[in-house]
């Protein structure tokens, strides 16, 4: 069970107790990445590497503009800021099939508090992927929607809820989305999302940092170990991962201390039963590595 976060204006808790969030990260306590900054103007996004800002576990993308981002682990909330030209932004999280299939056929609960200064409408969608935890992206979707609605919501943060039977094709994985349209000013906020069995919300709730951080590694991690290595010729190092992860990680960011050479770079696929990756490179005269950094393998 999760640990209670303070949420003041928390749906009343249902007959029966407390009920386990689904969603990875819900209070945005963990970013693995920069906290804030700008959407990019896309909608081939999410895939396995990319469209997800501040590594946190939410895809964001936006059409039109190029609205700002920021996430607040203090307050749990993420900001969207508008941006002239936005005609929609995207906010959303893929469930992994292993977990989505618990869902499968049940009666599940959405609800998540959400203000906006600009706009009065805030549009929700739940989507299950044709095939096994490949979704697509925004502009080029293999995906079914399978419940949707929209929320009437005002300047105030308030918790809004929608209740929904999902199909027996939810145990391909699921995926949750919030959406506004031309958010070209103001600023459009969430906070405190969760998915849960049952016909009602109960209060918010998540797990403890380390917990929480343990779910995102399966999809992105920052890896910083250092090592060196003092000889000529070929050389393949192995960083373990925190945790197994989804897919093959893709390599984003590698850094050298004192290579004398240029060094080139492969990334090994995962192995199965050491569950780490490998870094072949190439250094004439001796090679020191002092740091890899971000390998992700979302949901595609």
């Amino acid at each position: 069970m999760g640990v209670i976060i303070n949420n003041p204006t928390a749906a009343a808790t249902a007959t029966g107790g407390i009920r386990e969030n689904y969603f990875k990260n819900p209070a945005f306590s963990i970013i693995q990445r920069t906290a804030s900054g700008t959407v990019p103007n896309s909608l081939a996004l999410p895939t396995a590497s990319l469209g997800y800002p501040g590594e946190a576990e939410w895809c964001i993308a936006a059409s039109g503009g190029t609205p700002t981002y920021a996430f607040s682990t203090a307050n749990q909330t993420l900001t969207l800021g508008g941006a002239a030209s936005t005609t929609a932004i995207h906010v959303l999280q893929r469930i992994e099939s292993i977990d989505a299939n618990r869902l499968a056929s049940k009666q599940v609960t959405l609800s998540v508090e959400i203000s906006n200064s600009l706009l009065t409408s805030v549009i929700w969608e739940l989507f299950r992927p044709t095939t096994t935890d490949t979704h697509g992206t925004i502009a080029s979707p293999t995906q079914t929607v399978v419940a949707s609605g929209t929320w009437t919501v005002t300047s105030t943060l308030t918790r809004y809820t929608a209740t929904v039977t999902l199909p027996a094709e939810v145990s391909n994985g699921l995926e949750v989305r919030f959406r506004v349209a031309a958010q070209t000013s103001g600023t459009w906020v969430i906070s405190r999302p969760k998915l849960e069995e049952g016909s009602t919300a109960t209060a918010f709730v998540c797990d403890d940092y380390g917990v929480e951080l343990t779910k995102c590694q399966r999809y992105a991690q920052l890896i910083t170990n250092g090592c060196q290595t003092p000889v000529a010729g070929n050389m393949l190092y192995f960083f373990p991962f925190r945790v197994p992860m989804l897919l093959t990680p893709v390599q984003t960011t590698i850094s050298n201390g004192t290579a004398v050479n240029a060094s080139t770079y492969g990334l090994g696929a995962q192995n199965a039963y050491t569950r780490s990756f490998g870094i072949t490179t190439t250094a004439a005269n001796g090679y020191i590595l002092t740091h890899v950094s971000l390998y992700s393998a979302h949901i595609p």
